[in-house]
């Protein structure tokens, strides 16, 4: 796609535009092959790494359009892809509205779930707490403080309701396809950082091996808030290509609303909270 932009004119590029949308949806999905294949085919707007760069083995699958259906995500990505291939602005918009639309019940699930979370490590993170980052686990020993230890499990509920709001959102057809490669998908998932981690912290807990459980905890938060950080940035950009106040009389159909990021930056685990 060849456009030529003259003296000091300020133009509007969808295709610019698409590709911030399209980093945006992929930072809502884990598991490389699917993010590969949202907005369809590799192409010049969407272009794909190679199989070996896969966080996973192939699945063969997808739950997002096999089955004669098309999860409503993928499908406003391949009508924006199309759009920003005609250079149609305000179709495009549309689009990409209605793919922010979608994901936005889940970012605010997201970051609800990572503000409470991030407050009881905060909490949590002083000298005397569960992390406290000067003498940490100390209290937590099988003839430690049945308060500390409870808290740490509090804490580790938080921490999978965390995990779990980054399953993506779907409409019951293509929650039924999940259901139909359940198998193949539990496979593929169990083998990834997070469902490890998650799968080592159980049976920690039984032997009442604590700082085995808080360190694991530590690399699993920072593996999740790394995918919301992904999320975050993705969404700070999804209007960098639009000029400034463009937007602000248009109908609501072409809205997004994109609000301050929720997540200040990783846990330095080694440091006291302020």
């Amino acid at each position: 796609m060849n456009i030529t932009v003259t003296g000091n004119s300020h133009i509007e590029l969808p295709f610019m535009m698409f590709k911030q949308l399209l980093e945006y949806a992929k930072a809502f999905e884990y598991l490389d092959e699917f993010k590969a294949r949202m907005a369809g085919q590799p192409d010049e707007f969407n272009p794909v790494c190679d199989e070996d760069e896969f966080n996973h083995p192939p699945i063969g699958i997808n739950p997002y359009i096999d089955f004669r259906v098309m999860h409503p995500v993928k499908q406003a990505l391949r009508r924006a892809k199309g759009t920003a291939a005609r250079n149609d602005v305000m179709d495009f918009k549309s689009h990409r509205a209605t793919v922010f639309n979608y994901f936005e019940r889940q970012y605010q699930r997201i970051a609800a779930r990572f503000t409470t979370l991030r407050a009881i490590i905060n909490r949590e993170k002083r000298a005397g707490g569960v992390f406290d980052p000067l003498q940490p686990f100390q209290r937590l020993s099988p003839s430690g403080d049945d308060a500390m230890l409870h808290k740490m499990m509090q804490a580790n509920v938080l921490l999978v309701n965390y995990k779990d709001s980054f399953e993506r959102e779907c409409p019951v057809k293509i929650s039924a396809n999940m259901e139909l490669c359940k198998t193949k998908l539990d496979s593929v998932k169990s083998g990834l950082p997070r469902e490890i981690m998650l799968r080592r912290i159980d049976p920690h807990i039984a032997k009442e091996a604590y700082r085995v459980i808080v360190r694991d905890f530590t690399i699993l938060c920072d593996h999740l808030d790394e995918q919301f950080s992904e999320i975050e940035t993705g969404r700070e950009d999804l209007l960098k290509f639009d000029i400034p106040g463009t937007n602000a009389s248009l109908d609501v159909v072409y809205h997004i609303n994109v609000t301050p990021r929720a997540a200040p930056g990783p846990v330095d685990w080694t440091q006291n909270s302020p």
